[in-house]
């Protein structure tokens, strides 16, 4: 029996989204590598006009908050969302296992300046797709 469970999690406020196997033993940027893999591979992470960007870099998660379901817990009482921290990515990855797929992560995610080697890397490669 595996101690993975399913999260889904939206990129800043769009419908961009995808689901993600985690487990309460992962540190933030195993939470944050996993979400950029999924983003740059997901059909569900593409906006409407990413076809036509230029900007191909990938994306870098800056930060990751649980937005908390409010049923059926009293809304009054329990908060709307909780960031990730290194300090409590355990307790709150155990509490979201519990809630059983009610929480979601909001994912704040930029793309990356990519270096001179990588942006040559990146062309060369395009080029010899061509």
């Amino acid at each position: 029996m595996s101690n993975d469970f399913p999260v889904l999690f939206t990129v800043g406020n769009s419908s961009r989204h995808d689901v993600v196997l985690l487990h309460s033993g992962l540190s933030i940027a195993d939470i944050g590598s996993k979400i950029e893999s999924a983003i740059s591979a997901s059909p569900n992470c593409r906006g409407a006009l990413d076809k036509y960007s230029k900007n191909k870099n990938p994306h870098e998660v800056k930060s990751v908050k649980v937005r908390w379901a409010g049923e059926p817990r009293e809304s009054r009482l329990w908060p709307n969302a909780t960031l990730l921290t290194e300090d409590n990515v355990e307790a709150v990855l155990r509490l979201v296992a519990l809630h059983e797929g009610k929480d979601i992560l909001e994912v704040e995610a930029e793309q990356k300046e990519l270096s001179p080697e990588e942006k040559q890397e990146a062309e060369t490669g395009e080029e010899g797709k061509k």
